[in-house]
């Protein structure tokens, strides 16, 4: 008489196999996280923000005006520029490097140095009045 043990081998392939599920799932949804998720749509909110309002001529221009700063999107405008930055800490700190001359609102920055520029011509109130500026 032989003693054998139970043989459960339908089962461990089919653990291995929820395992193998869920890694791949835990790495495609990692990957998309990384690759910035819902973040990618900041660009298309700048640029259509900035299309929509005609007065102010924008005009892209991210390689000149994101080459000697981190920002990932910049627009010339008659009022200014706007740059886009990969996050608010970024966008932050050159805000702050700006002083009067730039406003910050989550990850863009109006940067309004080197315009001659009246009070009544800055555009602050007129492309975000809903935001708070800081």
């Amino acid at each position: 008489m032989s003693i054998s043990a139970p043989r459960r081998t339908p089962h461990r392939k089919r653990g291995l196999l929820i395992s193998a599920a869920i890694l791949t799932v835990m790495l495609i949804v990692g990957a998309w996280y990384i690759s910035g998720g819902f973040g990618n749509t900041e660009s298309s909110i700048l640029r259509d923000t900035l299309a929509n309002n005609g007065s102010l001529d924008p005009q892209e221009n991210t390689n000149e005006l994101c080459s000697d700063i981190l920002c990932v999107e910049g627009w010339s405008t008659s009022s200014g520029n706007f740059l886009r930055f990969d996050s608010q800490g970024a966008a932050e700190q050159h805000a702050t490097y700006l002083g009067d001359e730039g406003r910050r609102w989550k990850n863009i920055v109006l940067d309004m140095s080197g315009k001659n520029l009246s009070f009544d011509q800055k555009v602050i109130d007129i492309l975000f009045s809903q935001h708070d500026w800081s």
